[in-house]
């Protein structure tokens, strides 16, 4: 490259930093969105109704709403998704108290002897214990106004669940 002289215009537009933070922020900033504008059409579901890069620049209004609507359909899915996992989660907690209940297995406990949040089967299942006749789920927190009071261990209890948590390394192993 040649030497420019320092009283030339090329040697102040080539020796100013914001003419290379422009330059460089403007690259990193394209390449992002071209990024991911690409993950975003290979990994939706409807990545096949997003409109071609080219329709962008000629007809931007359409393009956008379509591109509005496909962000849409998108959230939809991801929604309706998660809330079935969420629903097999209550399911499967609903079941495993259930089972506890009908075999006389005492209340599950979590970290510190604290019961864990539990869920009425009844309420998920409805009285048939097979057949689910409502959507609705109450959760029970110990920390709820509407938590009932704890069952009482006996002192043989007590010494028993001591007993299997002294078998285990710092009560967790």
């Amino acid at each position: 490259m040649a030497v420019t002289s320092p009283s030339t215009w090329a040697h102040w537009f080539f020796s100013q930093k914001w003419v290379h933070i422009t330059v460089t922020l403007g690259t990193l900033t394209a390449l992002s969105i071209w990024t991911f504008t690409l993950n975003y059409k290979h990994n939706t579901p409807f990545g096949d109704m997003l409109p071609p890069m080219a329709d962008f620049f000629w007809h931007p209004i359409s393009s956008t709403r379509a591109l509005v609507e496909v962000i849409r359909l998108n959230e939809a899915h991801n929604t309706a998704r998660i809330q079935e996992k969420r629903r097999k989660l209550v399911e499967d907690v609903a079941k495993r108290t259930a089972y506890r209940r009908a075999h006389g297995l005492p209340e599950e406990y979590g970290m510190f002897g604290l019961k864990k949040a539990t869920i009425d089967p009844d309420q998920v299942f409805g009285r048939d214990g097979d057949k689910k006749k409502e959507q609705k789920v109450v959760v029970v927190d110990d920390a709820s106004p509407v938590a009932q009071e704890p069952k009482r261990l006996t002192h043989e209890q007590q010494r028993e669940m001591v007993g299997e948590l002294k078998k285990k390394w710092l009560g967790i192993f």
